[in-house]
């Protein structure tokens, strides 16, 4: 069995593949050695399973370059990030080419063609769903997804979503 692990900036998330994905979890941790241990440990424990049956564990994320070669005595390797992003949007859809996103704290656009061959960064923002449950945080005191999903469904988008001639100081 393989193991993934994306330290992340907000979230570390982890899943266990043999063949497809059989099990994943995540924590929230901004100590990066303490993250990955956890969501490691959390998913072998969801699973019910052995961490003997680690064949490989293989880090990505921003915070994993810190990460020693080594996590629970389990050998570590290290996959960049948008290569991690690319082939595994690639297997998940099972397809040869994709425009692949990763909405994460930031988010991030790749065009993979070739089966993975060719990956490239297209566009991307510091901005994605970890950023805006952060800032729920700090302004709002909510943080849980569903919480702020109620909150959104209240909102009205007239107030929000504005146009040019709103930002503009001369209405004509």
């Amino acid at each position: 069995m393989i193991v993934g692990i994306d330290v992340g900036g907000s979230t570390t998330k982890a899943v266990a593949y043999r063949g497809r994905i059989v099990g994943k979890a995540s924590v929230v941790t901004t100590e990066p050695y303490a993250a990955a241990a956890g969501a490691l440990a959390k998913l072998f424990m969801d699973m019910q399973k052995s961490l003997d049956e680690i064949r490989c564990v293989a880090l990505t994320g921003g915070s994993s370059r810190a990460m020693p070669q080594t996590l629970l005595n389990l050998p570590v390797r290290k996959v960049d990030e948008m290569r991690a992003i690319g082939l595994g949007g690639l297997e998940l859809t099972q397809k040869e080419q994709a425009l692949v996103v990763s909405m994460g704290t930031g988010t991030a656009i790749l065009a993979v063609r070739d089966g993975g061959e060719s990956i490239r960064h297209v566009a991307g923002t510091a901005v994605g769903g970890g950023t805006l449950v952060g800032l729920s945080r700090c302004l709002l005191n909510k943080y849980e997804p569903e919480s702020l999903w109620k909150l959104a469904r209240k909102g009205n988008l007239r107030r929000v979503d504005l146009s040019v001639r709103d930002l503009s100081l001369i209405h004509i």
